[in-house]
């Protein structure tokens, strides 16, 4: 992770970006029951890879 990504994730103050929940390599690292009840999984090996949950 790079250091801007890194502030933007330990502060998540940018006003210009949404939230950022978690950064993960796999999806099997992702606790679904720590995410709120709606909100977008974006993938980044595709172009247009994003999912609506």
């Amino acid at each position: 992770m790079d250091t801007l990504t890194q502030e933007l994730f330990n502060t998540n103050e940018c006003q210009y970006l949404p939230k950022l929940y978690g950064i993960y390599k796999s999806v099997d690292e992702i606790d679904f029951s720590k995410l709120p009840q709606s909100f977008v999984l974006k993938t980044n090996h595709d172009c247009g890879g994003v999912v609506l949950v």
